[in-house]
């Protein structure tokens, strides 16, 4: 009996901790992570459109995120919003619940920043299309099959993807 609650107080221990760990992270753990651009260009395809963006502006309007910033391109614009889908940068602006916006973890994107030494950054739409492989003609085993949009950001020669398209994956 001795054993068991020894265990059981440990285990308690070890989960208070786990769960402290996770809750200082958000809700969805640390979104998004670097590449550099060689890497990004074969892992998730070629930049079909961007949009360069003053890294200052990005560094001002990611001070008062949370603990996630999502990133949105709407009329040839970046938007820089909060959890909710409201603008860091423009007063009274915010996206639709169903306008989509790429997550990133505000600690991921600080970091990010902070490596790049240029003073932009750009905001990239890339196609992701369908590899197959030569030898066997079946489809390839990469994480994005089929043929979708995807988001990134660069700066330098790294690249920061990986996000969550909200929606579906939304905070509120």
């Amino acid at each position: 009996m001795k054993k068991l609650f020894s265990f059981f107080v440990l285990f308690s221990f070890i989960l208070f901790f786990a769960s402290a760990t996770v809750n200082a992270q958000g809700k969805f753990g640390t979104v998004g992570k670097s590449f550099n651009k060689g890497e990004a260009n074969i892992l998730f395809g070629k930049v079909m459109g961007s949009i360069r963006v003053a890294k200052t502006d990005i560094q001002k309007a990611i001070e008062k995120a949370g603990d996630y910033v999502l990133f949105a391109i709407k009329n040839s614009r970046v938007y820089v919003l909060d959890e909710k889908k409201f603008s860091l940068t423009e007063r009274g602006f915010s996206l639709d619940k169903n306008e989509v916006a790429y997550m990133f973890s505000k600690e991921v994107v600080q970091a990010f920043l902070d490596r790049t030494h240029s003073r932009y950054v750009t905001f990239e739409l890339r196609y992701n299309a369908p590899k197959s492989n030569p030898k066997s003609g079946q489809s390839s085993t990469a994480a994005v099959q089929s043929g979708d949009i995807i988001f990134s950001v660069t700066g330098d020669e790294e690249t920061l993807e990986m996000a969550l398209p909200c929606p579906p994956m939304c905070i509120y």
